[in-house]
């Protein structure tokens, strides 16, 4: 018998129709009954039912990408219809792109062309014969040229004058997709959003609304969009007609342009499905919406600056998360597959401390919340780039006692530690060009003994003792992170 939903318990479990509702790690999950008198056990396992299973995860993260502005992507939705649920109806069906179950579980996706907008405004549509390599000429006609000086007045006084569908006040949203992969082949997304109103008085940069070279009068004198550079990893735009009305919404109905078949084509085909469907079983989870979720996020900042989904970051080593239910398993920061534990822990905030360039997640109830990447992180020239940790059964270190031992030559280290009696030491090495200075030397939730030069003007070891084994400790040189201790049950 089912269980019916609370304020207090969002997440449902029980039985409904031909599915099974239950909650797994904080997350909303529907499984199809196998022996449902609707489809009978064997059709529960077509190759159709589980191809259409294995494709949801990738339109699942899709939307992830673009959820922050797709509230103005819908001219008109049924009764009840989310955002999500409208993508997801728009697309489904026409859905080619399989991952596996560990793909879907950590944000991967591979964008091909999607339905992103529906409403009743004329779309705006690309001219036949005349595609870019990294970009799409549109049926948005000019007269006058584009550079880095045009102002959104005269741009605007240009559409509206050379296109009927086009008024005062309109708007053009701006949506480019970008696609790329890990060296290890997962594919992985990001979607910028700008957009610029027509406003034949604004005496704004046109470049500052929309990009710098995004748009271009074409020789041809339709406005070229370019969202990309010729073998770039950026793959598909968009551009999306809106308009106010007495309070209401109208959209203009949109496909993305361009996506590189070379990335998502790859993860499509049947040898390929038969792999996907085999990491889920023949019983296969699906997560349900993204929007629903226990955990409150209201902000999330880089070095004190905002933070948006998939935004590229230069040098920050401090992220804070602000919002409520951050101290349980439903919130998870994590990097290259290990789980981070916050550096400190305020009222309605977490903090955590940078230690590598690279791609960072931000989960809440097992769903990707945010991604975005790091890169310029810049130690201080005393350190060489070289960090080695190991962690021992024996207080001399004896290297006969060592376990979990890392290091890096790229960066520095988030170290999971163990804490029981049969490993509770640690050890952290220095690579150090010239002379260690103490004075720079500092540390949080640890203390340190600094052991003797291991190689001459190089190596030096540092003995660590963290004293909260459920808090995060870390060492910093002169300001910069060079090691946090992530703790490992």
């Amino acid at each position: 018998m089912a269980k019916v939903r609370v304020s207090t318990n969002p997440l449902y479990e029980g039985g409904a129709g031909g599915y099974s509702f239950y909650v797994r790690k904080a997350e909303q999950v529907v499984r199809q009954r196998k022996n449902n008198s609707n489809y009978g056990e064997s059709a529960s396992r077509t190759r159709a039912q589980m191809e259409r299973r294995v494709k949801w995860g990738n339109l699942v993260n899709i939307y992830k990408l673009m959820q922050s502005w797709q509230p103005k992507a819908y001219e008109a939705k049924k009764g009840g219809q989310t955002d999500y649920n409208a993508f997801m109806s728009l697309n489904i069906n026409r859905a080619e792109v399989a991952l596996t179950k560990d793909m879907v579980a950590v944000g991967c996706c591979a964008i091909p062309s999607l339905q992103i907008s529906r409403g009743s405004l004329p779309p705006i549509e690309f001219v036949p014969g005349a595609s870019l390599p990294a970009g799409q000429t549109v049926n948005i006609k000019l007269s006058q040229a584009i550079s880095s000086s045009t102002t959104v007045g005269a741009f605007s006084t240009d559409v509206i004058a050379n296109n009927p569908a086009f008024q005062n006040g309109d708007n053009i949203a701006v949506i480019v997709m970008t696609n790329w992969k890990t060296l290890q082949g997962y594919p992985y997304g990001a979607s910028d959003y700008k957009e610029v109103t027509l406003d034949t008085s604004s005496t704004a940069l046109l470049e500052d609304a929309v990009g710098e070279g995004r748009f271009v009068k074409g020789t041809n004198d339709y406005l070229n969009f370019i969202y990309g550079t010729d073998g770039s990893n950026e793959c598909a735009g968009a551009l999306i007609h809106t308009r106010k009305v007495n309070g209401s919404l109208l959209v203009s109905t949109q496909t993305m342009w361009g996506s590189r078949v070379a990335i998502w084509e790859e993860f499509t085909g049947g040898e390929w499905v038969d792999e996907c469907i085999a990491t889920y079983g023949l019983d296969s989870e699906v997560p349900l919406d993204p929007t629903a979720s226990g955990v409150s996020i209201s902000q999330v900042t880089a070095n004190g600056s905002p933070v948006r989904n998939a935004q590229l970051l230069t040098g920050s080593q401090i992220i804070r998360v602000y919002g409520e239910g951050l101290s349980g398993d439903a919130f998870v920061f994590s990097h290259n597959g290990v789980q981070y534990t916050p550096l400190a822990v305020g009222e309605g905030y977490v903090e955590f401390g940078l230690t590598d360039n690279g791609n960072y997640f931000i989960y809440t109830n097992g769903s990707l919340y945010m991604s975005f990447r790091v890169q310029g992180i810049v130690r201080p020239s005393v350190l060489t780039g070289r960090v080695a940790m190991a962690q021992s059964s024996r207080e001399d270190m004896n290297t006969d006692g060592w376990t979990n031992e890392r290091e890096t030559q790229n960066g520095c280290i988030n170290y999971p530690f163990v804490t029981n009696e049969s490993y509770p030491y640690f050890a952290a090495y220095l690579y150090i060009s010239g002379d260690l200075d103490p004075e720079k030397l500092s540390y949080h939730n640890c203390s340190l003994n600094i052991g003797a030069v291991l190689v001459e003007d190089i190596l030096y070891g540092v003995n660590v003792d963290v004293t909260d084994a459920s808090q995060s400790a870390y060492i910093m040189y002169d300001g910069f992170i060079v090691a946090v201790f992530n703790y490992s049950a």
